[in-house]
């Protein structure tokens, strides 16, 4: 009978070890995780950081104030998407980018802080001042001249 509460003992013993170790693996494994998706954020909002600053100049981060001391989340979001991922894609250099922010804002007619933005983006990416007339005088076209004219 001792021999085999003795097996019962170590298997019971080995049971309990394996758990504590797949536990304490799980662990590891999801610090892992977290540590790699937090450098990935982090690389995301450093990347979009810098698209900000050679778009916005001097004072590229003129809208996020307001933001960071209120909604940080929608501040951190509103770097991390638009200008770590989107904004620094290859395929599209930040001066082709930033013509077709312009139209597209032109043609929405009513977002003039955000127009008035892309427009130095423009500017500062290396797009002359004939550029930007051009491209809000191509915009008209699809967008009309009601929307263009409330834009402006």
């Amino acid at each position: 009978m001792q021999h085999s509460s003795r097996l019962v003992r170590r298997s019971l013993l080995a049971s309990v070890t394996a758990m504590i170790a797949t536990a304490f693996l799980g662990v590891i494994a999801k610090n892992r995780t977290l540590a790699q998706s937090t450098n990935q954020e982090s690389d995301r909002y450093t990347r979009g950081i810098e698209t900000f600053k050679r778009i916005g100049g001097a004072d590229y981060d003129r809208a996020l104030r307001p933001l960071e001391a209120f909604f940080p989340d929608l501040a951190r979001l509103s770097v991390e998407y638009p200008f770590g991922d989107i904004m620094s894609r290859p395929g599209l250099d930040l001066k082709e980018r930033e013509i077709a922010n312009v139209a597209a804002l032109t043609v929405f007619g009513s977002v003039r802080s955000a127009l008035k933005y892309h427009i130095h983006g423009m500017l500062n990416v290396g797009c002359s001042p004939q550029e930007v007339v051009e491209t809000i005088l191509h915009a008209v076209v699809y967008a009309g001249f009601p929307a263009a004219q409330s834009s402006c």
